[in-house]
């Protein structure tokens, strides 16, 4: 039994163009069509992993419905970066009837039943020039015998699933100065960050220590109010007998006074 002819209608249907800079992450779209009238199952995939990211990698096309994949190149040295590995495959195939779990789906299919499409990849500088032939062998290149081509079994086991956020090479000394300087920004990041932290932690600790201090003053004001207030009633205390003598004296003499006048 020969393999399911491909059913998907792909935009473009042949070849990835990335153009460069490549120094920093350059985004190729592909645009995917379910021209049928059943639901099918698709899935990217690429013979360089580690290189990209596919934002989806997998989906579920409704009957005529359309997708568009964005497929990120990360940093690459395109001079001296092996193009011929840089290849992808959207592979295809019709779900069972009911409920979809795509995981599900992909260990059980059969291969028979898996339909795929390939495109290559092609690099373009600013200029326009495009990196896809491989270069003219020297002298000494050309005796080493041609490689012959896999069959296509082997080419499809070349494929692997893409990821949808970049991969990180952990141990592994980035091979480019792009990488290196992607590394070095993101830890001069962290440490600025790290530092504006600190920062506002002492600013807040000062802060909790002002406003304790200002709580204690305020605390200590109502007791001095009352000390002052408990002065002034002794001081009004004491100031009244003194006030009544007065008052009385001044009572008695004009008595006296009023005596003295009928008396004369």
């Amino acid at each position: 039994m020969g393999k399911t002819e491909q059913v998907l209608t792909l935009e473009p249907s042949t070849e990835l163009r990335f153009k460069g800079p490549f120094t920093e992450v350059v985004t190729s779209h592909l645009k995917i069509t379910n021209p049928t009238n059943e639901r099918i199952c698709f899935k990217v995939k690429t013979t360089a992993p580690r290189q990209y990211c596919v934002r989806p990698n997998s989906g579920i096309l409704k009957p005529l419905e359309s997708q568009t994949v964005a497929v990120m190149l990360q940093p690459l040295d395109v001079s001296t970066a092996d193009k011929s590995k840089h290849k992808f495959m959207v592979q295809s195939l019709f779900p069972p009837p009911g409920d979809i779990k795509l995981e599900e789906i992909w260990k059980a299919v059969k291969k028979d039943d898996l339909m795929d499409s390939k495109l290559k990849c092609v690099f373009e500088e600013g200029s326009g020039e495009a990196f896809t032939k491989a270069k003219t062998p020297t002298d000494s290149e050309a005796k080493i015998p041609e490689i012959q081509p896999s069959t296509p079994k082997q080419d499809d086991d070349m494929y692997s699933i893409v990821e949808t956020m970049p991969q990180t090479n952990a141990g592994n000394t980035p091979t480019s100065s792009a990488g290196q300087s992607a590394t070095t920004i993101v830890g001069d990041t962290v440490r600025t960050q790290q530092n504006e932290i600190d920062r506002l932690s002492s600013e807040n600790n000062q802060l909790k220590t002002d406003s304790n201090r200002l709580r204690m003053r305020s605390t200590d004001k109502p007791a001095a109010q009352q000390t002052a207030a408990k002065e002034i009633s002794k001081q009004s205390s004491s100031s009244s007998p003194n006030l009544m003598f007065v008052i009385l004296v001044i009572l008695v003499a004009l008595v006296l006074g009023y005596l003295v006048g009928r008396l004369l």
